[in-house]
């Protein structure tokens, strides 16, 4: 099975809803997260960039980096992977809230924060907002990384994606294995019908990160147990092609608020799964 002590979680999932959204920086509770995240077991985070929030993050506003810096190394949480919602917000083909140029600026920020934060996965959401208009539109979101020359950095990116995994692979096949690869959403497959065996087929050896989460068929986040995704199925699979990233639990978000528990009921549904080595605390 993948390593259980790769558990992560998404930034957001233990802190109040912002603005009303499922996802979104946590702006008052970044720091209540990573003790949160502390205190369950857990060492790695998701961190989130989204657009209407963009200024008020440690990330991108060098005034807090230092902070995040030390409450992270305080708490043992480390920051691995970051999922940019501000590119699905703002697709190179269609900007609405930044322009471009502010794009490839964010993604130059994040890049540097790469060297002094250790190895990071972009993960860069080509769905929904974001979906590909033409297959042709791929070669937009490429050429960003490409002028940023990302290849001197410590950073790879992981496509998260809604079109038809062979049309997918068919994107990603020719580009660096080492910088571009394949973010595998188990919970957005099951809702768009996608076959496990097929996807962990076509993207051995390209999946860099994955999220956990359940949905139903063409239906909407749920507790982990409640929906079509088959978790069993897909850890086997990933088990058999040796598969070592992490593991970043999208748990569902309760309209009661109980997150904290719902968090750390996901994390136990998916331990049980695995055979419960190395649980978190």
């Amino acid at each position: 099975m993948p390593n259980i002590c790769n558990f992560g979680f998404i930034q957001g999932r233990l802190s109040p809803k912002t603005f009303g959204r499922i996802q979104t920086f946590p702006v008052g509770y970044w720091k209540e997260e990573i003790y949160a995240a502390s205190r369950l077991g857990i060492n790695k985070i998701e961190w989130t960039v989204d657009s209407i929030t963009l200024n008020q993050n440690p990330i991108v506003d060098s005034r807090q980096f230092i902070s995040l810096q030390n409450f992270t190394k305080t708490y043992q949480v480390s920051i691995d992977s970051v999922t940019c919602d501000f590119f699905m917000e703002n697709p190179p083909w269609n900007p609405k809230l930044i322009s471009n140029n502010r794009v490839k600026e964010v993604f130059a920020t994040l890049l540097n924060f790469s060297e002094f934060q250790g190895p990071l996965v972009f993960v860069v959401p080509i769905l929904d907002n974001s979906s590909l208009p033409t297959l042709k539109s791929f070669e937009s979101v490429v050429e960003i990384f490409e002028e940023l020359q990302m290849y001197n950095y410590p950073a790879k990116v992981a496509f998260e994606s809604d079109i038809q995994p062979k049309d997918f692979y068919s994107l990603i096949k020719d580009l660096n294995p080492n910088l571009y690869g394949v973010n595998l959403d188990i919970g957005n497959s099951a809702a768009y019908g996608f076959n496990p065996m097929e996807e962990i087929e076509l993207f051995s050896g390209r999946i860099f990160n994955i999220h956990i989460k359940d949905r139903p068929l063409s239906g909407n986040s749920c507790r982990f147990g409640t929906g079509c995704t088959d978790f069993s199925l897909y850890l086997e699979l990933l088990s058999g092609k040796k598969y070592c990233g992490n593991l970043i639990l999208q748990s569902f978000r309760p309209t009661s608020g109980y997150f904290f528990e719902e968090l750390l009921y996901s994390l136990r549904f998916t331990e049980s799964l695995m055979g419960g080595e190395c649980l978190a605390a």
